[in-house]
């Protein structure tokens, strides 16, 4: 089990937040004190997701999910109390735990890392019903644990692949986050400063997790690498980014995905803006005289069909003027989402700096747990 462990990177004995959700809708389904998922390495058992309980290890005897490993089987308890297997068990002797039910966990090659388990200190009986939906959770606390080694990887792609977060050039002022709904995301932006200015992009793939993370990192790189060579040439925007996007098109028919992006370039001397949207729509700029803009133009989202072609728009971004760019979880933070003009525009105008609007952004994020990726670029320039 220990090799099995290991392997998976288990052993760092941290917390794991996606399966925190698994673990809260069991606690709350089954209306019990406590929930887990129970790692058992060596002689420790330890729990990378606990609801209930504030212990994160233990001597591996003193848990019933010990023997579930040891039958490698679903082990209900309806009173541990009554049970002499459990006679040397603490938690057992004082009542704390009287009812117990633990489904095993396996790695892929069906090895037993450890337990997914409900615990109540009032002895009960498991129905039918409940047993099939301990199983299904059980299933889905696996999923996630075996995921998340694979999403520490992709993560750690991730995060390398974007641009320092906040980066001042001039008279340009350049801010950005992403923060994925789960350990990797879809959404991705990047920033590039060139001769003919500053490129920038965001780009939100359908889905969610390691796919649409993967489909990010290889759009992002197909798009700056097809794009920097053209406009540092002072090529067309328009005819670059369509031959990137039909370079795209069959790893995105082949993952069934789309992926909108809105990207542009600024020249740092004018403020001229030569943009493209691809099915995003999502970007406004906040005049120095207080106007609220929404930049958009015609085109859908890069995979959707073969043949499709973008047209490049044109704005400026004056003296004062500031830019926001950003992905549809945004909008899980407004309280009404077909009316967000308002409430976007709000937090552009509130704050003097981008760094500060992307902190506000971050914050809110945690405040207002949303379902989907946000991702932000605020771009500001001074005023005269």
């Amino acid at each position: 089990m220990h090799r099995a462990v290991t392997s998976l990177a288990l052993t760092d004995r941290r917390t794991r937040p996606g399966l925190d959700r698994v673990t809260r809708l069991a606690r709350m389904m089954f209306d019990v004190q406590v929930s887990s998922v129970t790692i058992l390495d060596g002689k420790s058992a330890f729990f990378p997701s606990a609801q209930g309980m504030e212990v994160v290890q233990l001597p591996r005897e003193q848990t019933l999910c010990d023997t579930v490993t040891r039958m490698q089987e679903t082990l209900v308890v309806h009173d541990a109390s009554a049970d002499q297997r459990f006679a040397g068990i603490d938690a057992v002797r004082t009542g704390q735990i009287r009812f117990y039910a633990g489904r095993p966990l396996r790695d892929p090659d069906g090895n037993v890392l450890g337990s997914f388990c409900i615990i109540d200190d009032q002895p009960r009986a498991l129905a039918p019903s409940e047993a099939e939906l301990l199983e299904e959770l059980a299933q889905l606390a696996e999923q996630e644990l075996l995921a998340s080694n694979e999403s520490d990887a992709v993560s750690a792609i991730h995060t390398v692949m974007q641009p320092t977060r906040i980066v001042r050039e001039g008279a340009w002022s350049i801010a950005a986050t992403c923060i994925p709904a789960l350990t990797v995301g879809g959404d991705f932006y990047d920033f590039l400063f060139g001769p003919q200015g500053l490129m920038l992009g965001l780009g939100d793939v359908m889905g969610k997790g390691t796919t649409a993370a993967l489909l990010g990192a290889s759009v992002r790189g197909t798009l700056r690498g097809s794009l920097t060579g053209f406009i540092a040439s002072g090529g067309a925007l328009a005819p670059s980014f369509t031959s990137a996007a039909r370079a795209l098109w069959g790893d995105l028919q082949r993952a069934e995905a789309f992926v909108t992006v809105f990207g542009g370039v600024i020249d740092l001397g004018t403020g001229d803006l030569r943009y493209l949207d691809a099915g995003s729509g999502l970007c406004l700029v906040h005049r120095a005289d207080g106007r609220i803009e929404q930049l958009t133009g015609p085109g859908h989202p890069i995979g959707v069909l073969l043949d499709d072609a973008w047209s490049e728009q044109t704005s400026t971004l004056g003296p004062g003027d500031r830019m926001l760019l950003f992905s549809d979880g945004l909008l899980d933070l407004v309280e009404d989402q077909t009316a967000w003009h308002g409430p976007v525009g709000e937090l552009l105008a509130s704050h003097a700096d981008p760094a500060g609007l992307v902190e506000d952004v971050r914050r809110l994020t945690a405040e207002r747990t949303g379902i989907d990726d946000v991702t932000v670029i605020a771009v500001y320039r001074d005023p005269a």
